[in-house]
């Protein structure tokens, strides 16, 4: 019992964690910046992205090694994908949005900056070649 008492007073590296360390631990881990990320929100965003993103290649142009540029022919795919698109956008791109938003609010640019304005330009530059923009789509 005392190697228990002795033990979770320590943290994970074995330094002795006493209430104030675990109060400032437990704050800093729920107001950092991961805060609101939930590992079961992010396989769900994964996978119906992954389910959206197969018609998606299906009916995207200029595909190599397909003689026809298109894998299947629909009427109005580009109007399709744009659609497609702008859920994924969305809806996978929601979580680094957020985070986006909250490292400018923090004046901490990082990763979810980073992939914020990655998903930003390729998903606008591609909306503005649908809409009339010149360009490859």
């Amino acid at each position: 019992m005392e190697d228990h008492l002795a033990h979770s007073d320590t943290d994970e590296h074995g330094a002795h964690a006493g209430p104030e360390a675990e109060a400032s631990s437990h704050e800093e881990h729920s107001k950092g910046r991961h805060e609101g990320h939930s590992v079961a929100d992010f396989r769900r965003r994964f996978w119906i992205s992954l389910a959206v993103t197969v018609p998606v290649i299906l009916i995207s142009p200029g595909l190599p090694f397909v003689p026809s540029g298109r894998i299947v022919n629909v009427p109005g795919a580009d109007w399709i994908l744009l659609g497609l698109s702008t859920f994924l956008y969305i809806y996978g791109g929601m979580p680094f949005l957020k985070g986006f938003v909250r490292e400018l609010r923090d004046r901490k640019p990082g990763m979810m900056t980073l992939v914020a304005v990655a998903i930003s330009v390729a998903y606008f530059y591609s909306a503005a070649t649908v809409l009339g923009l010149e360009g490859m789509p």
